[in-house]
């Protein structure tokens, strides 16, 4: 894309990018003019412009064909550059088909499934996602994803943990009310045979390490942390059942993973 500043790259004010083969224009302001063109030139090069109709002439004729041009300085806030736009945008009303632009008005009120609202946007995802039809389109997109090899590879390397990166929840802890949500929303939920053959399926033929068999056999001690009893268990099953802990977290105490859990440590083991 070419770009005619006129001296005037780093002030803010009213442009134009101009389609030079058809002469189709998009108006706009920004607050700096060099900003807002590598701004838009990443977007439409990368194919994520938010103005689909731009986008796609962009893709059609190529960046050679576009120019990106000042119209006119603006000193003053938003407000002064959204006032100027919209007398440029006026201007072309009476030949809007030859306009990217897809409002009338400088600052437009219309939003797609979005809002600023954080409570309105959860109301509209929701109406969107209650949608048999779009349920099963993402259903099927996803499968096909996962079942590409090559996009798990690319998932899997741009979300695992490098060397030396910690987990973004590490010191962290969740609060009661999200424990409480989280519980409330899995209580009664049961896995369907589907997932629980997949799941059967995935530990078959798991072997566990050394040391992992010789801590679920070891035999333990509790004792609570603010107090001198002590509760003496045959094996990690027996003092789960018991006590009401945590099967996993029990087995991280034992590989030494985890201090305590629930107020309890391992005093010793014989």
């Amino acid at each position: 894309m070419k770009k005619e500043f006129k001296g005037h790259a780093n002030k803010s004010g009213v442009y134009k990018i101009t389609n030079t083969i058809n002469e189709k224009k998009y108006i706009g302001s920004a607050k700096n003019f060099k900003k807002r063109a590598y701004q838009h030139v990443s977007s439409l090069k990368n194919n994520k412009h938010q103005n689909k109709h731009l986008q796609a002439s962009f893709n059609k004729h190529g960046a050679d064909a576009f120019l990106f041009e000042v119209i006119e300085v603006v000193l003053g806030d938003k407000l002064a550059r959204t006032t100027k736009e919209q007398m440029y945008i006026d201007e072309h009303l009476d030949d809007w088909e030859s306009c990217y632009n897809h409002d009338k008005r400088a600052i437009s009120k219309k939003r797609s499934c979005y809002s600023v609202n954080p409570k309105t946007t959860k109301e509209k995802l929701k109406e969107l996602w209650d949608d048999p039809q779009r349920r099963a389109h993402f259903s099927e997109m996803m499968k096909k994803r996962w079942e590409n090899d090559e996009e798990l590879r690319v998932t899997f390397e741009k979300y695992q943990y490098k060397k030396g990166q910690t987990s973004y929840m590490k010191g962290r802890t969740h609060s009661k009310e999200s424990n409480e949500k989280n519980r409330q929303a899995h209580l009664g939920k049961e896995c369907s045979k589907e997932t629980r053959a997949k799941r059967s399926a995935a530990l078959k033929g798991r072997v566990f390490s050394e040391k992992h068999r010789h801590a679920l056999r070891k035999k333990v001690d509790f004792v609570l942390e603010n107090d001198i009893i002590s509760y003496r268990f045959s094996s990690q099953a027996e003092a789960v059942e018991v006590l009401g802990l945590n099967r996993g977290h029990m087995s991280s105490l034992f590989l030494g993973k985890r201090k305590s859990h629930k107020a309890y440590r391992i005093k010793r083991t014989w």
